[in-house]
C-alpha cells in the first residue's frame, strides 16, 4: 500500500498544504515541490516516521528512567515527595502491608520478660516482613540490662520534626494482656493489629530495679536490634523503650533495659521481669508496624484500652521533635543495620517454626495443668459449699457468662442459688485442657450436679466447658 493512498498521510499531507497556503512554508520551494510530487513525498514522509518514533522513543525511556528513580526514593525513604528525602514519613505506606496482618492478631492476651539495649535506629513508618508462627510458655529471669548504643555511622541527619500525620501508636493494656495498634484516620483511632503479650509478674507501675513490674505511661521506641545478638531470652528481636525517663528519675524510680521483645526459640511469653514480650513471629509482624519514634502507652491493671481518651496526641506532638532528634537516623548505614535485623529475625521465625511445629500444644507445662486442675477442684468445691466470696475468688473481673452477662451480675444470681439450696453437691469427670492461645485454656469436662431445696432435688449430667486466663492471681475463668 503506497504511504499516498493512506489516511495518516492524507490528513499529513493536508495539513502541509495549508500551512503552504497561508504562505507559511511559501519560501521553501523543495518542500512545496515535494508534496506535489507524489514519489518525493514517500521519501520524506518516511524519515519523518523515522524522526518521530525516534522522539517517541526517547520520551518513553525519560519516563521509565524518572518512575524507576522515584521508586527507587520511595523504598529507601518511605516517601513519594522529593522534596523531603529526610522528612515525615507517609505512613499510609505501609497500611496497605499492615491490614492484613491485624485480622491475624485480632485475638485475645497471652503472658511476659524483661531487656537491654539498643543498636540501629530508623525513622517511622519503614516497612518489614511478615510474619510467621508463634512460640511456647516459660521465660528465664533477664539479665541486669545495659545503656542504649547509638548506631556508628559515617553522616546523621536529623530525624523529622513533626509527628507523622498518620504515626502508629502502640496501646500496652495489662488488663487485657495485649499490645494494640491503632492509627488515627480523620480525627478516630482504628484498631490495626493485637498482640498477646508477656508483662511483670507483679501489678503496678514500676518502682523500682528487680521489682518485676512493667512500667506505666507514655513512652517511645528508640530503635530496633536483632534478639540473638542481646542473648537467647531474647527471640528474634528486641525494641528498646526509652525507660527511665527524666521524669521517672526525678521521681526517684529505679530500674532500665524496659524493651519490647521475642522469647526463647520453641517457647511463648511467660511473665517477665518487667519489659513487654511477644511471641516471635508476634514480633516479626509488630516490625511492619513501629520503629524508632513510634510511642508507645502502657496502661495501668484497671484500665481497659479507649484510645481516645488515652492517648494524648498533643503531648506526642510535643515530644516527637526531642525523640526525632535523638532517636529517628536515615541514613545507609541505619537502613542496612534494619535489613540485617529483619533478616535474622526471619530466619529465626522460620527456624522455630521447623523445630516446633506443635508449638501451641506445648504451651502448657505439667506445673500449668496441676495449677488449672487445683483451681476446678476449688471452684467445685466452693460451689458445694455455697460459699459465695470464696467461689467468686474463682473468676476474673472480666469474666461474661454464656448470655454475655458481666461477673456482678452472674454473682447476683449464684447467691440466689446458694441461698434457696440446702445442700449442692457437684463432681467433675474426665476433664480436657487445650491451650487456644498464650496464657488461655478450654477446658471441658462432664459435670454431675446435686442441688437439694424447698422443691425437691435437683440432678443433671452434662458436658461443660470453661475458659480460663492465667494472670498474676494464676489461672481465672474467664467464660463459662
Amino acid at each position: 500500500m503506497r504511504f499516498q493512498s493512506r489516511p495518516s498521510f492524507l490528513a499529513h499531507r493536508a495539513f502541509h498544504r495549508g500551512l503552504i497556503r497561508f504562505q507559511v512554508w511559501r519560501n521553501n520551494r523543495s518542500v512545496a515541490e515535494a508534496f506535489r510530487d507524489a514519489d518525493a513525498c514517500d521519501v520524506i514522509y518516511r524519515r519523518r516516521g523515522t524522526v518521530q518514533a525516534r522522539i517517541f522513543k526517547g520520551v518513553l525511556i525519560s519516563a521509565l528512567a524518572s518512575g524507576s528513580a522515584l521508586l527507587w526514593h520511595h523504598q529507601r525513604t518511605g516517601n513519594w515527595d522529593w522534596r523531603r528525602g529526610t522528612g515525615e514519613v507517609n505512613a499510609t505506606a505501609y497500611q496497605s502491608i499492615s491490614a492484613p496482618l491485624a485480622s491475624r492478631h485480632m485475638t485475645g492476651p497471652a503472658s511476659p520478660s524483661e531487656s537491654p539495649a539498643p543498636t540501629q535506629q530508623v525513622a517511622l513508618g519503614s516497612l518489614a516482613p511478615a510474619p510467621a508462627q508463634s512460640a511456647a510458655s516459660t521465660s528465664a529471669p533477664t539479665p541486669a540490662s545495659t545503656p542504649a548504643a547509638t548506631p556508628a555511622v559515617a553522616t546523621e541527619r536529623s530525624g523529622p520534626t513533626r509527628l507523622p500525620a498518620q504515626a502508629n501508636v502502640l496501646l500496652a493494656c495489662k488488663k487485657d494482656r495485649t499490645l494494640y495498634a491503632y492509627v488515627r484516620k480523620a480525627g478516630t483511632w482504628s484498631r490495626i493489629a493485637a498482640f498477646p503479650m508477656a508483662i511483670g509478674r507483679n501489678a503496678g507501675d514500676k518502682d523500682e530495679r528487680g521489682d518485676a513490674r512493667t512500667p506505666e505511661g507514655q513512652f517511645w521506641i528508640t530503635g530496633m536490634v536483632a534478639g540473638p545478638s542481646k542473648g537467647p531470652l531474647y527471640g528474634a528481636l528486641v525494641f528498646p523503650l526509652n525507660y527511665p525517663r527524666p521524669s521517672d528519675r526525678a521521681e526517684g524510680k529505679g530500674g532500665d533495659g524496659i524493651w519490647i521483645h521475642g522469647v526463647p526459640a520453641g517457647t511463648l511469653p511467660n511473665f517477665t521481669h518487667g519489659c513487654i514480650s511477644l511471641a516471635n513471629d508476634d514480633i516479626l509482624a509488630l516490625a511492619n508496624l513501629a520503629t524508632a519514634g513510634t510511642p508507645v502507652v502502657i496502661l495501668p491493671d484497671s484500665l481497659g484500652p479507649d484510645p481516645a481518651r488515652q492517648i494524648d496526641t498533643v503531648g506526642l506532638e510535643r515530644e516527637y521533635p526531642a525523640i526525632a532528634e535523638k532517636y529517628v537516623r536515615r541514613t545507609a548505614a541505619d537502613s542496612t543495620a534494619r535489613e540485617t535485623a529483619l533478616k535474622g529475625a526471619r530466619a529465626f521465625v522460620a527456624n522455630e517454626q521447623k523445630r516446633f511445629p506443635d508449638l501451641a500444644m506445648q504451651s502448657l507445662t505439667e506445673a500449668d495443668r496441676k495449677d488449672i486442675m487445683a483451681r476446678l477442684d476449688k471452684w467445685r468445691a466452693d460451689w458445694s459449699n455455697r460459699a459465695l466470696d470464696a467461689y467468686a475468688s474463682n473468676y476474673d473481673p472480666s469474666f461474661r457468662d454464656r448470655h454475655g452477662r458481666p461477673k456482678d451480675v452472674f454473682l447476683e444470681r449464684k447467691a440466689h442459688i446458694f441461698e434457696s439450696k440446702s445442700r449442692i453437691e457437684m463432681e467433675l469427670r474426665d476433664p480436657k485442657i487445650e491451650p487456644e492461645c498464650y496464657g488461655r485454656v478450654r477446658v471441658s469436662f462432664r459435670q454431675d450436679y446435686l442441688a437439694e431445696g424447698p422443691d425437691g432435688a435437683q440432678r443433671s449430667s452434662e458436658t461443660k466447658t470453661l475458659r480460663l486466663d492465667e494472670g498474676p492471681q494464676g489461672w481465672l475463668i474467664i467464660t463459662e
